[in-house]
C-alpha cells in the first residue's frame, strides 16, 4: 500500500486573517454592547421602580394628609371632637389600666393607697393652685371670643408664666412645708416624697393651663395625644420600676408619674414654641379674672365632691382602707369617662352658641341617651363584680367588691353630670351654679363623717352614690329652669 502523504495546509491569506479577525471583533463587541444594553435596562427599570415607589409614596402621603386635614377639620365640630376624643383617650385609658393592674398587684393595698393618694393629692392641689381662675377664664374667653384685641401668641406666654409662678409656690409649699404638707399628704413620712411632690405640683399647673388653651381653640387631637403620651409613659416606667427593677413602693413608682408629667410639659412648651409666642399682657389675667373666679369656684367645689371621700377614708380609716375604696372607685369612674369627654366638647360649642335654647335642648337629650347607655351597661358589672375584681387585681382586693356595688349607682348620675355640668359652666359659671355645688359637697362631707364610723369604708360609696343624687337633681333642674326661662323670653319678645 502506498503510504499516506502528509501534507500542510496552506498559509491562510492576510486578507482571510483579517476577514476573520473583523468577525471575532465585531462579535465581542456586540456582546459587549448588549451587556451594556442589559446593565443600563436594568438600571433604568430600577430607577423606574423606585420613582414608581415614590410617586406611590408621594400620592399616599398626599392621601393621608388629606385625611389628616379632614380629621382635624372635623374635630370642630360636636361628634367630630366627641369621636377624636373618645377615641384618643380610650387609648390613653387601656394603657394606664394595663399598667395600674400590672403595679397594684406588685405593691399590694397599702403602697397602692399611698401612690394613689399622690396621683390624687397632686392632681387636687394643682387644680386649687388656680386661685384666680385663670384656666377658666381664659378656657371661657378664647372659646366665646370675647377676649378681645389680644393676640393668642400673647395670651399663651402669659398663662404660661402664670402657671410657672404659680406652679412653683404650691410645688414648694406642699413638696417641702411641712406643717402643708402633713395636712394633705398624711402619712408620708419619706423624705423621698418631698421633690416627686413638689415637680410633679409644677408640672401638672403647666399642663392645666395648655390645657385651657388647646381647649378654647377646640383642638381635641392635641388633647387626645397629650392623655396618651401620657398615660401610656406612665404605664410603661411604672412597669419598669415594680418588675424590672424591683422598686416595689409607692414613691419608687411615683418617679414614673412625674417623669411622664414633665415628658408631656416639655414637649407641649416646644408645641406652643413653634406655633409661636408674644410678649406677655398682665392686663390678660385681669380680664379673666370675671369669668375665671367662678369658675375656680365650681372646679374647686366640684373636684372636691369627687375627692373628698377619699381623703376622708384616708385619714379616718387608713391606706389599706383607702387602697380598697380606690379600686372601686377607679373602675367606676373608668365607665364615666366616655360621658367626661363628650362633656369636654360640648364646653367649647355652647359659650360660641348664637342660640342657646338650641343647646340646652341638644345637652338635655344627650344626658337622657347617656343616662340610658350607662345604666344597662353597669348591670352586668354589678351582678359579676367579684369575678372582675379577681381578674383584674386579684383575692389581695375582694374587699373592693361591696364598694363597688354600692358605688355604681352613683356613676350612673355622675355619667349625666358631666353634660349637665359642663353647659352651665360654658354659660359664665352662674352663681347660683356655685350655691348648688356647694350644698352638695356639704351633704357628702357631712354623710362621709356620719357613716364612715358606722359601716366602714363602704359608706363612703353609699355618701357619694346619695349626694351624687342630689348633685344631679339641683344642676339638671336649674338647666331645666334655664331652658323654660329662655322660651319665656323668646315668646315675650
Amino acid at each position: 500500500m502506498a503510504a499516506a502523504v502528509l501534507t500542510k495546509p496552506a498559509p491562510k491569506s492576510s486578507l482571510q486573517c483579517a476577514g476573520e479577525y473583523s468577525f471575532e471583533s465585531q462579535l465581542i463587541f456586540t456582546n459587549q454592547l448588549y451587556a451594556k444594553l442589559l446593565t443600563a435596562t436594568d438600571k433604568l427599570e430600577s430607577r423606574l421602580q423606585t420613582l414608581s415607589r415614590l410617586a406611590s409614596a408621594r400620592q399616599s402621603a398626599i392621601r393621608l394628609e388629606g385625611v389628616f386635614r379632614f380629621i382635624r377639620a372635623r374635630q370642630h365640630s360636636f361628634a367630630g371632637g366627641s369621636l377624636i376624643t373618645i377615641f384618643l383617650n380610650g387609648v390613653s385609658m387601656v394603657m394606664f389600666l394595663c399598667g395600674s393592674l400590672l403595679v397594684a398587684r406588685a405593691l399590694g393595698p397599702r403602697q397602692t393607697g399611698y401612690l394613689m393618694w399622690f396621683i390624687t393629692g397632686t392632681d387636687t392641689i394643682s387644680r386649687f393652685a388656680d386661685v384666680f381662675g385663670i384656666y377658666h377664664g381664659n378656657s371661657y374667653l378664647m372659646a366665646s371670643g370675647t377676649q378681645g384685641d389680644i393676640k393668642e401668641a400673647a395670651i399663651t406666654t402669659t398663662v404660661l408664666a402664670y402657671g410657672l409662678a404659680i406652679g412653683t409656690v404650691f410645688g414648694i409649699s406642699f413638696g417641702w412645708l411641712s406643717p402643708v404638707a402633713r395636712i394633705v399628704f398624711y402619712g408620708f413620712s419619706e423624705q423621698s416624697w418631698r421633690p416627686l411632690i413638689a415637680l410633679n405640683i409644677l408640672g401638672l399647673v403647666l399642663i392645666t393651663q395648655i390645657r385651657g388653651l388647646l381647649w378654647a381653640n377646640k383642638n381635641f387631637i392635641m388633647l387626645g395625644l397629650l392623655n396618651v403620651v401620657r398615660m401610656g409613659s406612665y404605664g410603661i416606667l411604672a412597669i419598669f420600676i415594680a418588675y424590672a427593677l424591683n422598686r416595689r413602693t409607692g414613691n419608687m413608682v411615683a418617679v414614673g408619674q412625674v417623669i411622664s408629667t414633665w415628658t408631656c410639659v416639655i414637649g407641649l412648651v416646644a408645641f406652643l414654641m413653634h406655633r409661636g409666642m408674644a410678649r406677655p399682657v398682665p392686663a390678660y389675667l385681669k380680664k379673666c379674672l370675671g369669668v375665671g373666679a367662678r369658675g375656680a369656684g365650681a372646679n374647686w367645689l366640684g373636684f372636691l365632691h369627687l375627692r373628698a371621700d377619699q381623703y376622708l377614708v384616708q385619714t379616718l380609716l387608713g391606706a389599706t382602707s383607702l387602697g380598697l375604696y380606690g379600686v372601686a372607685v377607679w373602675l367606676g369612674e373608668l365607665i364615666t369617662q366616655i360621658p367626661a369627654m363628650m362633656g369636654m366638647v360640648l364646653f367649647p360649642h355652647v359659650a360660641a352658641s348664637h342660640n342657646q335654647k338650641q343647646a340646652f335642648r341638644a345637652t338635655i337629650g344627650w344626658t337622657l341617651v347617656v343616662l340610658l347607655i350607662v345604666a344597662v351597661l353597669i348591670l352586668p358589672l354589678a351582678f359579676f363584680t367579684p369575678q372582675v375584681i379577681h381578674l383584674l387585681y386579684g383575692d389581695e382586693f375582694l374587699g373592693a367588691v361591696p364598694l363597688l356595688r354600692y358605688y355604681l349607682p352613683g356613676v350612673v348620675l355622675l355619667s349625666g353630670l358631666y353634660l349637665i355640668n359642663n353647659h352651665v359652666a360654658a354659660l359664665g359659671y352662674p352663681v347660683m351654679y356655685l350655691v348648688m355645688l356647694a350644698g352638695v359637697l356639704a351633704v357628702n362631707i357631712g354623710l362621709n363623717l356620719f357613716l364612715l364610723p358606722k359601716l366602714g369604708v363602704v359608706g363612703a360609696s353609699v355618701s357619694s352614690s346619695i349626694s351624687y343624687g342630689f348633685w344631679f337633681v339641683f344642676v339638671g333642674g336649674y338647666l331645666i329652669h334655664r331652658l323654660r326661662q329662655g322660651a319665656t323670653v323668646v315668646a315675650a319678645a
